[in-house]
């Protein structure tokens, strides 16, 4: 071999040397990539926690509209048993006729709120699913990314690791 060679591998030898990653700085970015996989784990534990109280307050909810539905039916009965009684009553319809208008338009009123009331909480909770359901993907997609980049470095490093070895085989030089 002549000295040009031998100062050639060298100097890419020095060169490997003193820009390649060490074992180190490879565990160390490994242990910051699964420190944070282990962050992104418990945010979704978290929001799984969130879930399941939205999921809990969504059933009192709807636990609450069915009661309010059955007061309302039982006001509705109410409502055709005052009916009744002024049918009877005819000379009270006579006298009470403005009331009983003003009654009715309360009723249908009420009925207008009700379905309006209804038709919002649907919407909020279709809203409520969508955003949920968007917050779960963006922190799968987010757990898949990373698991991707830390196969990726630890590849990088593998291939890394046995070029190294064979330049060092190759100029004879013992790595620790």
């Amino acid at each position: 071999m002549n000295t040009n060679t031998v100062n050639q591998i060298l100097e890419i030898v020095e060169f490997i040397r003193d820009n390649a990653a060490t074992k180190d700085d490879l565990a160390q970015t490994e242990q910051r990539l699964e420190a944070e996989i282990n962050k992104n784990r418990q945010e979704i534990a978290k929001n799984r926690e969130a879930i399941t109280k939205n999921g809990q307050e969504i059933t009192k909810n709807r636990t609450a509209i069915a009661k309010n539905r059955k007061a309302i039916v039982k006001n509705g009965q109410e409502i055709a048993k005052n009916r009744d009684a002024i049918t009877k009553n005819g000379q009270e319809i006579a006298k009470n006729r403005k009331e009983t208008t003003s009654l009715e338009q309360m009723i249908l009123n009420l009925d207008t709120k009700i379905d309006r009331n209804e038709q919002r909480s649907k919407d909020a909770l279709f809203e409520l699913k969508t955003e949920i359901s968007t917050q779960i993907d963006g922190f799968a997609n987010l757990y898949k990314t990373s698991e991707i980049e830390f196969l990726a470095l630890r590849a990088k490093h593998d291939r890394l690791e046995l070029h190294i070895k064979q330049i060092a085989k190759h100029v004879r030089l013992e790595l620790k």
